[in-house]
């Protein structure tokens, strides 16, 4: 029974205490693997807007790239829209502008270094799995109406 106790009193877990792990105050990352200093000193003032259309399994993924981007750029050149349906989300309209286009692969998709300098203001950039972003581009009918890059 001695043995017993001494386990008990071992594992007692009113007297665990959870630790959590320190996170960088700017990217959200734990501390170790922060990736802030990689960053530009100055963000980079990039002339197109980029919107993120974010599948939600992504924003919990480790290496977080879209808030990678997100923290490089100027403030507010580029978003993140989080879901997998965009047709009602509140800033919809924004992208049945002139000079908005997607970045997905389509059959009449054209290379970026064929657009004039300029042509694209707003750059719609899906982010998922290439699972996750063929279903945001499915699901999103005004997509399709979008020059694609």
């Amino acid at each position: 029974m001695d043995n017993f106790n001494d386990l008990s009193q071992l594992f007692d877990m009113q007297e665990a205490v959870h630790i959590k792990r320190a996170t960088c105050g700017r990217c959200g990352r734990p501390s170790p693997t922060c990736w802030c200093p990689s960053l530009p000193r100055v963000p980079v003032d990039i002339a197109t807007k980029v919107i993120i259309l974010q599948h939600p399994f992504e924003e919990h993924r480790k290496l977080q790239t879209a808030r990678m981007l997100q923290l490089a750029a100027a403030p507010g050149r580029v978003e993140i829209w989080r879901g997998r349906h965009f047709a009602s989300h509140k800033r919809r309209r924004e992208l049945d502008s002139p000079g908005c286009a997607v970045l997905y692969p389509s059959s009449d998709s054209v290379l970026a270094e064929s657009l004039p300098r300029g042509s694209v203001t707003t750059l719609v950039v899906l982010d998922g799995t290439w699972q996750q972003a063929s279903g945001l581009h499915f699901h999103n009918d005004f997509l399709h109406k979008l020059p694609h890059i």
